[in-house]
């Protein structure tokens, strides 16, 4: 795939649903840890959100910060309801959402539309995108997939 090519190009699908009955048991998350099944597992951390880190501290310190770590769509609204009821004035969240055909590959991780951060966080919070990334790598054709993006968001109060 060309790498200046950007999610923009991409099909979305809307229909989180798509990958909503794959739900995996606590018993095949152990499982694929143990047999490092992990092809989305990041040694080094997350590029993105140490990249953006001073952006989302926002020249604060002692903040608590809520990672969820892993998730899907049906997952989302959880998350999302979870966060606005612990925040006070001035919250601020960094968001990570993969996009990727989920036709082709059932997850771990999951597809999450950007439709749905919209639904979910679009009416009370802004939006906004820090960054748009390329981050499909040759690995992942073993999944079946051609194209993987990752779009990290700033959420703050509106």
């Amino acid at each position: 795939m060309d790498k200046a090519r950007a999610s923009l190009e991409t099909k979305e699908y809307p229909d989180g649903g798509i990958q909503r009955d794959g739900a995996l048991t606590l018993e095949e998350w152990q499982d694929m840890w143990v047999t490092h099944q992990i092809g989305f597992h990041q040694e080094e951390g997350h590029r993105l959100l140490k990249k953006h880190l001073d952006t989302f501290l926002n020249g604060k310190s002692g903040l608590r910060v809520f990672f969820p770590l892993c998730g899907k769509a049906v997952e989302m609204r959880c998350y999302a309801e979870l966060m606005l009821s612990l925040t006070g004035k001035g919250f601020r969240y960094l968001l990570a959402i993969l996009l990727y055909d989920p036709t082709k590959h059932p997850g771990p991780p999951f597809y999450v539309p950007e439709a749905d951060v919209q639904m979910l966080f679009g009416t009370v919070c802004n939006l906004h995108c820090l960054e748009d990334v390329d981050v499909f790598e040759e690995r992942y054709r073993q999944w079946g997939l051609d194209y993987m993006f990752e779009k990290l968001y700033l959420i703050t109060e509106k």
